[in-house]
């Protein structure tokens, strides 16, 4: 096993074996040194590289967009989201949004990008924090359709009816698809070949049965 890293911040990690492959971290400071982050993952997809996070985001500046406000909004109702938990935390270096879950497969927050940089700027990040399968089927769209498919899944998972908010947040509908099909796929996948082999084993161990659904619930609590 080993590591290094490279000039512009990429962090490579290897495994034990060429079986285990390279795992590849790539923070936003290395991808804004390369440049086009959607041309980076179209190369990687190119390697068939698998992607197990990935983070999207949106700057919006000048806007009357504020965590605070956007809570107050979930708070009274007024957001559509996939998301169960929602919290609010304020620092020196601005307010924070969380929506959702740390250890779901989306996670997004809403940030003074301005304060946190200390330069004054009013300049709000919208991000949203993908892993596991959607972050697969995320970045296999961004390779096909750019840029687009960021607001589309942002909007997604969180949207509010504000004029401000849908001016930041302009899906297009287009990327949405393609996310859909991928999940789909590993939907199919767990029908065809998990269920049988759940079966199986619940055929021959009925308390297997009860475990199975005690863990799936469990899990289900934190992802929302």
């Amino acid at each position: 096993t080993g590591a290094s890293k490279s000039q512009n911040g990429t962090l490579f990690l290897y495994g034990g074996s060429e079986a285990m492959g390279v795992h590849i971290i790539q923070p936003g400071s290395a991808l804004a040194k390369l440049g086009n982050s959607v041309e980076m993952v179209r190369r990687y997809e190119g390697t068939g590289a698998r992607f197990t996070r990935v983070d999207i985001a949106i700057d919006v500046y000048e806007s009357d967009i504020t965590p605070s406000g956007l809570y107050r909004l979930i708070e009274r109702g007024q957001a559509e989201t996939m998301a169960r938990k929602h919290s609010l935390i304020k620092s020196d270096t601005g307010e924070t949004l969380y929506v959702g879950s740390r250890t779901s497969e989306q996670f997004m927050r809403v940030y003074e990008k301005g304060k946190l940089e200390g330069n004054g700027q009013n300049w709000i990040r919208i991000e949203l924090e993908l892993k596991g399968a959607r972050a697969q089927a995320v970045a296999e769209s961004m390779a096909h359709n750019g840029h687009a498919a960021i607001a589309d899944v942002i909007s997604a998972f969180c949207t509010f009816n504000t004029s401000s908010w849908k001016q930041a947040v302009r899906p297009s509908g287009v990327a949405l698809s393609d996310v859909r099909r991928k999940l789909s796929d590993t939907r199919r996948w767990l029908l065809e070949s998990v269920a049988p082999a759940l079966a199986r084993e619940i055929a021959f161990d009925a308390q297997f049965d009860l475990d199975w659904h005690n863990k799936v619930n469990e899990e289900v609590s934190k992802l929302t």
